[in-house]
């Protein structure tokens, strides 16, 4: 009989430590998600404060050569600006802006008449913007202007120069108008 005995208490001691590990078990998963738990939130913190340091360090300071380019084309100063910001083209939007200036001021030279310097300001652009258009415009003004010289030369009374300058340019306007004018002024 007492051989019957021994394996039920074998049965029982095991049964009981069975118990005593599963309960110890139980007691450190909290412990153990607990202590995940911490070691996230310090992560966190830790790439956070990471993030916040390198913001600081690499936000881009004022660049003071950036600063007076701006500042002279805002003055209208095209030509000036255009070169500042040239020198430092890789900044921000630096080389968009030298470009802009580049276009003000080849806009600057046109307006003040001088057509021939304007086309190669605008041709220097190589199609920036309208800047073709624009050619197209001062060689239209260009004729324009030489047309208007030539139509000047009937009211100095040397019809025969007027009708030779007004010639060269064809049918264009009322050309075939003025020199038909000044050959009647000559027959008279």
């Amino acid at each position: 009989g007492r051989k019957g005995e021994q394996p039920d208490a074998e049965r029982y001691r095991a049964v009981r430590e069975e118990q005593e590990h599963i309960a110890d078990e139980a007691e450190e998963k909290p412990r153990r998600g607990a202590a995940f738990w911490i070691i996230a939130i310090i992560a966190v913190l830790l790439f956070a404060a990471a993030a916040v340091i390198a913001i600081m360090f690499f936000k881009e300071k004022p660049n003071p050569d950036y600063e007076n380019a701006l500042a002279l084309m805002e003055k209208g100063e095209y030509a000036e600006a255009a070169r500042a910001f040239y020198v430092i083209a890789d900044y921000k939007d630096s080389y968009e802006l030298s470009m802009q200036c580049r276009y003000g001021n080849a806009n600057a030279i046109y307006l003040s008449g001088d057509y021939e310097e304007a086309i190669k300001a605008f041709a220097e652009l190589n199609g920036y913007s309208d800047s073709e258009n624009r050619i197209a415009q001062c060689e239209e003004a260009i004729k324009e202007r030489d047309y208007n010289k030539a139509l000047e030369i009937i009211e100095t009374g040397d019809y025969e120069a007027a009708i030779a300058a007004i010639s060269a340019f064809g049918d264009y306007k009322d050309a075939a108008e003025q020199i038909e004018r000044c050959k009647a002024l000559i027959a008279e």
